[in-house]
């Protein structure tokens, strides 16, 4: 089975090292993935990230996460492994706020590394997370879908 993570774009420049640390991760915590190829998105278009993020159109923040990533530039860590689904989630980070991840996760341990930016959202400050990754098996689907299409056509 086929997946993939996000690297969203305050992060692309450490594509590298975040593949490097993914690889790291795999191997340290067991988990039955390959990474088979990195790819760039030199820019995103605020169309495809309003149709990749349909099914939170209705969460407040919806116009923010797109405002953020539309225009951007990101890179995609294309992953193979039986259970790529939940395998992924361990490897990314199972809580979207690097604040809440384990220390063996990838959102957990760049929040360390890599000099981050904050979020102000409604008074609160929470840490932008520094990955992507599918909420559901379906939406893994049809976001690498959308994803491959993009890709095809830059």
């Amino acid at each position: 089975m086929e997946g993939f993570i996000l690297i969203k774009p305050d992060y692309v420049q450490h594509t590298t090292y975040l593949r490097s640390l993914a690889s790291d991760l795999i191997r340290d915590q067991k988990l039955d993935l390959i990474i088979k190829n990195v790819e760039h998105v030199e820019s995103i278009p605020r169309q495809f990230m309003e149709e990749f993020y349909s099914p939170h159109r209705d969460a407040p923040h919806f116009p923010k996460v797109i405002n953020y990533w539309s225009d951007q530039s990101s890179a995609v860590l294309w992953l193979e492994g039986q259970n790529v689904f939940s395998d992924t989630f361990k490897l990314a980070g199972t809580k979207t706020d690097p604040m809440e991840c384990d220390i063996n996760e990838i959102r957990w341990v760049a929040k360390h590394l890599i000099p981050h930016q904050y979020i102000i959202d409604s008074n609160e400050r929470k840490l932008r997370n520094i990955v992507h990754r599918s909420d559901s098996d379906l939406n893994r689907e049809r976001e690498m879908s959308l994803l491959k299409k993009l890709l095809k056509n830059e």
